[in-house]
């Protein structure tokens, strides 16, 4: 909020401080959701290829 906050007092309208906040979201949300689909990717080739006693992949 305090980031936002100085966006306004360097003259960023409420609507462009809004579009900021927004954008971030959204690239914050694309990111977790590249690194998450990365990772589950990653574990479940080492999973099938290790695999646990008693468990088929």
């Amino acid at each position: 909020m305090r980031r936002l906050a100085a966006l306004r007092l360097l003259g960023l309208s409420a609507k462009g401080t809004q579009r900021v906040n927004a954008a971030e979201t959204v690239v914050a949300a694309l990111l977790g959701a590249v690194f998450g689909l990365g990772e589950y990717w990653l574990l479940n080739q080492v999973m099938s290829r290790a695999g646990l006693p008693g468990l088929r992949w």
